[in-house]
């Protein structure tokens, strides 16, 4: 699996998603340094104190479609 998940950080790489290649080398460096249950808290922890501001935000997308 992680060996899928670094071809798809590469690919988005090469791709320019940036976003996307950082979060997923970031989970794959946690993982082989075994601290990915670390970085799995710390992201709950972010969405949890950012669900509000994302909910909004959805609210706003929909309403301005």
């Amino acid at each position: 699996m992680d060996e899928e998940l670094e071809n798809l950080a590469d690919k988005a790489n090469a791709m320019g998603d940036n976003n996307l290649a950082a979060v997923l080398y970031t989970f794959l460096g946690a993982r082989r340094s075994y601290m990915d249950k670390e970085l799995a808290i710390y992201c709950q922890g972010w969405a949890k104190k950012r669900s509000e501001e994302l909910k909004l935000f959805k609210n706003k997308k929909t309403t301005d479609d």
